[in-house]
Formats: C-alpha cells, sequence, structure tokens
C-alpha cells in the first residue's frame, strides 16, 4: 500500500506539500498541485481516514444535501456527486448522501448526530429554507448555486447570467432575431431553481438589450412534452435560433435537426459535457462545469474546516477574502464549445459578471 512519502518522491516533492495538497491548509502552485494528484492517481493512494479522524477529532465525513426532484435529469445530477466524492476523497473524507423532501429537518438530524464535518448543498433555491439552518450551524457549508442572498456560508456555480447572455451574443452574431428559448418546467422557476432563474434571466435580458425577438418555452422533461414543443419549433421556419437550457432536451434534439431538414437553424444549449460528448451535438454548448463545481466547493469547505483563508490571487478563481465572518461567491467563466455540423469544435472562454 502507497504511503504519503511514495507519492511525495514520485511527485518529486517533500511529504508537507503532499500534505498541503490533501488538507488544503497551504497554497500549492498549480503546476506542482497537477504532479502530486498525478502521483496519487498512479500510486491509488489514498488517506487513512481512520487515523486522521483519531488525530484531528474529526468524523472525515462530509454530507451532501440533495434533494431530488421530478424534473431532475440524473445522468447530470450523477456527474456531480461523483466529482465531489473523488475530490473529498482526495482529501481524505467519504461523502455522506442526505435525500428527503424535507431537507430542512434532515440536515438538523444530521448537525445533531454530529457526524459531519460539514457539508455541500446541492439544488439550491432563491429564497432556500435550508439556509437559516446553515448559517447557524456549527459546522461550515458550500452552496452548489447562487441565490442572491448567501451570506453566512460560501457558494459556487457557474456564472449563469454570463451563460444566458453569451448565448444571445451568439445569436446576434449570427445576424439571427427570432429566438426560441427552451427552459426548464414551470414550477423550478416558481421555485426558484438558481440556474433556471439566472440563465433564463440572463438571456431575456440579453436579448431585450440587442433587440432579439425571444419566444420563452417552460417544458418538462418527459420525452412527449419535449417532442411535441421541440417539433412544433422546428417546423416553424419563422424561428433562425433555437436556445436550450433543459438537459434532457439535448438528446433529442440532433436527430429532429436532420429529420425536419433544418440544418439552417442555430441551436445553442447549456448543458453537461458528457451529454455533449455521449451524443455527440452537432451545435454549439456551455459547459456547465460540473467537475470544476466540486472541485471549488470542497475546496472551500477544506479552507474552513482547516482555518485558513483563501490566498490572494490564488489561480483556481477564489477570491482572496479572509476571516471567518467574510464568504465567498465564486463564479465559473462559461465555457462555449463551438462545433460545425457533425465534426470539428473550438473552446472558447467567456467573460463573467455576478
Amino acid at each position: 500500500m502507497a504511503t504519503i512519502g511514495d507519492v511525495a518522491r514520485l511527485a518529486g516533492v517533500s511529504r508537507s506539500t503532499v500534505s498541503s495538497v490533501l488538507t488544503g491548509r497551504k497554497f500549492v502552485a498549480p503546476a506542482t498541485r497537477e504532479r502530486v494528484e498525478d502521483a496519487i492517481g498512479r500510486l491509488n493512494f489514498t488517506v487513512n481516514s481512520g487515523a486522521r479522524a483519531l488525530a484531528t477529532s474529526r468524523t472525515m465525513n462530509i454530507g451532501l444535501v440533495f434533494s431530488f426532484r421530478q424534473s431532475m435529469y440524473v445522468p447530470s445530477a450523477t456527474t456531480y456527486v461523483v466529482a465531489l466524492a473523488e475530490e473529498a476523497r482526495l482529501h481524505g473524507y467519504r461523502l455522506t448522501l442526505v435525500t428527503g423532501s424535507d431537507s430542512v429537518s434532515e440536515i438538523k438530524r444530521l448537525l445533531a448526530s454530529k457526524s459531519v464535518d460539514g457539508l455541500v448543498v446541492m439544488e439550491v433555491l432563491e429564497d432556500d429554507p435550508r439556509l437559516p439552518v446553515l448559517r447557524d450551524a456549527a459546522v461550515p457549508s458550500v452552496l452548489i448555486g447562487m441565490p442572491e442572498d448567501s451570506d453566512g456560508v460560501d457558494a459556487v456555480d457557474l456564472d449563469y447570467l454570463a451563460a444566458g447572455r453569451l448565448v444571445m451574443d451568439q445569436v446576434h452574431q449570427a445576424r439571427h432575431r427570432r429566438v426560441a428559448f427552451v427552459t426548464w418546467p414551470t414550477y423550478l422557476h416558481e421555485m426558484g431553481a438558481t440556474y433556471a432563474h439566472r440563465f433564463r434571466t440572463g438571456a431575456e435580458e440579453g436579448a431585450r438589450e440587442l433587440n432579439l425577438d425571444l419566444s420563452t418555452f417552460l417544458c418538462d422533461v418527459d420525452q412527449t412534452s419535449i417532442l411535441e414543443r421541440v417539433t412544433g419549433i422546428i417546423r416553424d421556419p419563422s424561428y433562425e435560433a433555437l436556445v436550450f437550457h433543459n438537459d434532457a432536451v439535448a438528446p433529442v434534439l440532433s436527430t429532429m435537426l436532420v429529420r425536419e431538414h433544418r440544418e439552417d437553424l442555430q441551436v445553442l444549449g447549456l448543458c453537461p459535457p458528457e451529454l455533449a460528448r455521449e451524443h455527440w451535438l452537432p451545435f454549439d454548448t456551455i459547459d456547465t462545469q460540473p467537475e470544476e463545481s466540486a472541485r471549488t466547493a470542497v475546496k472551500l469547505l477544506m479552507r474552513r474546516l482547516n482555518g485558513t483563508g483563501t490566498e490572494t490571487g490564488e489561480p483556481d478563481g477564489i477570491d482572496g477574502r479572509d476571516g471567518a465572518d467574510c464568504h465567498e461567491r465564486v463564479l465559473l467563466t462559461p465555457r462555449l464549445t463551438t462545433r460545425s455540423p457533425w465534426f470539428g469544435l473550438e473552446n472558447r472562454d467567456a467573460g463573467s459578471s455576478d
């Protein structure tokens, strides 16, 4: 079984540097961190969680609070869970999945049991009822989601506002004007799901500023609803572009575009990268960056647990604001992947805003 010394020798660094990578207590240059993480993977090194728990009086557990909803596209959600579990493992932690319709009560029970050292919360709402509980908790929390008011907890998410504006800017650059926008179901917007609300806000504001004729369609995730809605749009020749933010829409679009002979229709969407890869999507997409969100969330949590602030100018995108009362809001820059129909791709970054 590999030891921390084996990792240090293979990476060409000191044992303390490996420890810093594992715990997040000190800043490690990206190139050095990459060598250490590569050595960890090659040696299949795992931290002895039991020993660390005894040494630190910690449980070595992170609670992942995740409310499954009817509209959830499970393959996309699973990507976040897997990425969080892997990042937690690199720091010697296990992931405890907390589900249930009443997540406020679930969080309270988990905190009362003192069985976790921190929490990661997903499926965040604008006026999330869990936030007061998280702010008063004795353990730190990180949101993967960006409500307007996240005071008292750290938060990380894709910059959905910038992503919404980016797709409309792409439509404008193509000199198209009439746009159909297919988004998540009505009740997700009424609940205030941050990813749905912020992207829709960015798209609709961007369309107004660019004088685009935008029609917004709120669509359920079942195949019947999707086929009916998307077929109607594709068969309407007045639509020059189709923008989607509903993961269940992506798999059916490629076939429908060819079937209806609408290769002329500009299509742009926001979806997880593995969805675009698995279905060979022949149109432009913005990556939701689940792996980057997961890594950043766990790093923020480790810094809270280890009592360290963030490093000024650190290249992983985390602000340099220290202090227990100063909580982070980390927005990941949208990345647009442009594709020629059925072949070729090119990555581009867009600026972020909050």
